[in-house]
């Protein structure tokens, strides 16, 4: 941190932080669903219809990060560090 913050934005941003962390941890063990889709984050694999889908590991970590974010807005730059680091 470059200059003193006020307490209100200190405490904002260690809870940003501890979300980012606690999801990432949080999608390694989950089975995450959209509709007729499931995303196993454990055996890294998809279905559709309880059909096996064969993705590549970058298309797994993409399918991913925007099931768990369905609704919301994902900047460029979370999609480049989260799936391509």
């Amino acid at each position: 941190m470059c200059r003193p913050l006020s307490p209100r934005v200190l405490m904002a941003r260690i809870a940003a932080l501890r979300r980012r962390v606690t999801g990432e941890r949080l999608r390694q063990g989950l089975v995450v669903r959209a509709g007729a889709y499931q995303l196993n984050g454990v055996g890294r694999f998809a279905t559709l219809h309880d059909e096996r889908i064969s993705l590549t590991p970058k298309e797994f970590d993409l399918a991913m990060l925007l099931f768990s974010n369905v609704g919301r807005v994902l900047p460029n730059s979370r999609l480049e560090q989260t799936v391509w680091r």
